[in-house]
């Protein structure tokens, strides 16, 4: 991946990787992820670009890298092609690509 292919909010994510520092995105403190779908491009990472970084990032002498994202909307993520799962582990559920959905983290309850 080419560093100049890089949205701003992805190369913020670049260069704040090999230091091991946080992104926060979010517009304020309360922002509800089940809105995910509506934040615009200044909040949207792709899904390749943190596989590039996790796989192959920059790295800094002497320190941890360490990949810390608040508040972004993540695109192109496959839950089967990363886990083999047809949904991620908070149980939000499947996304399929006519459905958008965004996974909140929390789990949802069993259903009985």
């Amino acid at each position: 991946m080419e560093i100049t292919d890089l949205t701003p909010a992805e190369l913020r994510v670049w260069r704040a990787f090999p230091l091991n520092e946080g992104v926060d995105l979010r517009e304020s403190a309360d922002d509800d992820p089940a809105d995910g779908a509506s934040w615009g491009p200044g909040r949207t990472v792709r899904a390749e670009v943190l596989r590039a970084l996790l796989l192959d990032g920059p790295t800094t002498g002497g320190r941890v890298p360490g990949l810390k994202l608040t508040g972004a909307r993540v695109t192109g993520l496959s839950w089967t092609s990363c886990t083999g799962r047809s949904s991620p582990p908070c149980g939000c559920g499947p996304a399929t690509s006519r459905s958008r959905r965004t996974c909140t983290g929390r789990r949802s309850a069993p259903s009985s």
